[in-house]
């Protein structure tokens, strides 16, 4: 059988069986103070803002996976922000779900699960609260590659949210998350 063949059968059954990871994490509302939720949460590189998240009273998370320069005026950032805010109904790549107990959050959300495997992966991150307007992404879970105990550590880490009062946040209604 020649390389093509193989291939061609390799994808055949890999669009065949195709799913969907689903949440293990269900929506509960959010009813406490450890973090705001009236506007959303950015995470700060050296040259940009990136990583946009939103937090809502009914247990929705949004991470708009966005990225502008720093050296633009944080109110062009936000109308920029508004104009796309389309973008993130036509997919449920990046919404979830979030908890928080104690100084701890952790979130799930779905996310694209990269070359060759298809269906929209599940990752988990997990982090501590440092105040109500800050908090730290430690560990980030996937199981889409998982190990003996169901989940595989993909990637540790430090990311630091700081949070940023904004009114016009985008619907959290949704047709994945019930």
């Amino acid at each position: 059988m020649n390389k093509t063949v193989k291939y061609l059968i390799i994808l055949a059954l890999m669009i065949c069986g195709c799913k969907d990871e689903e949440l293990r994490l269900h929506r509960i509302p959010y009813t406490g103070l450890e973090l705001r939720t009236d506007g959303y949460y950015y995470r700060q590189t050296d040259n940009n803002i990136c990583d946009i998240i939103f937090l809502y009273r009914n247990g929705i998370i949004i991470h708009a996976d966005w990225s502008w320069d720093k050296i633009k005026p944080i109110e062009e950032i936000e109308k920029e922000m508004i104009r796309r805010y389309d973008e993130l109904y036509k997919s449920q790549y990046e919404w979830g779900v979030f908890k928080v107990e104690d100084d701890k959050i952790e979130y799930e959300m779905f996310r694209s699960p990269g070359f060759i495997l298809c269906g929209m992966a599940v990752y988990r991150s997990l982090g501590t609260i440092e105040k109500d307007t800050a908090f730290c992404i430690k560990q980030i879970l996937s199981s889409r590659l998982c190990s003996e105990e169901g989940t595989y550590l993909f990637k540790t880490l430090s990311d630091k949210y700081y949070f940023r009062p904004f009114s016009q946040k985008p619907d959290s209604t949704n047709s994945w998350i019930k």
